[in-house]
């Protein structure tokens, strides 16, 4: 129903009770009342049902609209999370490459070469998400989420990426092969402690996505 006709009928049936009262009461204090309790039941009443649409109504385009982003951005999403997971497995193999030539299984050669193989994925990732963007059939707000969210993965990558030249750095510096076993650790393991990136946090940013792009978050 019409908001503005609504209230145009509620504003016409309380000037008809207050005109009726004024003539069928006859003292003034219970016609003062009865005029009071009218006005603060049709407020009250008007107040209640606009919260209720606000909170619960969707109009046929906001509809059509949440359908319309729902794909694509599922179809970005998923492919979003195999770069996480491929970001995950280059950082799990970049420690197991150290770890493996803490405990002695492996040659400073061995690191090496292990260690310029994960350099190369990594880098192939960062040019890859460098240029990544969100579908642009998505709302400006949910394109503007999306985009904040590549933004941060990108600032995480890049930190994992400048970690690992560097230690391929420090491998490769003059004289290093000729160091003990525990000072050649010790100096990879400074430096991945100094400048290892922080946790990715990003599940808020996913989850104010989805309930915008969810029929049921708009009906609760």
């Amino acid at each position: 129903m019409n908001f503005d006709f609504l209230l145009a009928g509620i504003i016409l049936f309380v000037i008809i009770l207050i005109y009726a009262g004024y003539f069928y009461l006859p003292q003034r204090r219970v016609f003062y009342i009865f005029c009071a309790i009218i006005i603060v039941s049709v407020v009250s009443t008007i107040g209640f049902w606009h919260i209720y649409q606000r909170g619960t109504g969707m109009t046929e385009k906001q509809k059509m609209q949440i359908l319309s982003e729902q794909p694509f951005f599922v179809t970005w999403y998923e492919a979003y999370k195999q770069d996480v997971e491929k970001i995950d497995r280059i950082w799990a193999q970049y420690n197991n490459i150290i770890s493996d030539f803490q405990q002695d299984k492996i040659s400073v050669s061995v690191m090496r070469s292990k260690m310029v193989k994960v350099e190369n994925e990594s880098n192939l990732l960062v040019k890859k998400m460098g240029i990544s963007l969100p579908p642009k059939e998505l709302s400006d707000k949910n394109y503007r989420i999306s985009y904040d969210i590549l933004e941060k993965t990108r600032h995480y990558l890049g930190k994992q990426n400048k970690i690992i030249k560097r230690t391929v750095d420090i491998i490769n510096e003059k004289g290093f092969t000729r160091e003990a076993h525990d000072v050649q650790y010790k100096k990879i393991d400074n430096m991945r402690i100094l400048y290892a990136p922080v946790n990715l946090y990003i599940a808020s940013d996913i989850s104010q996505i989805r309930d915008d792009l969810s029929l049921s978050a708009w009906q609760n």
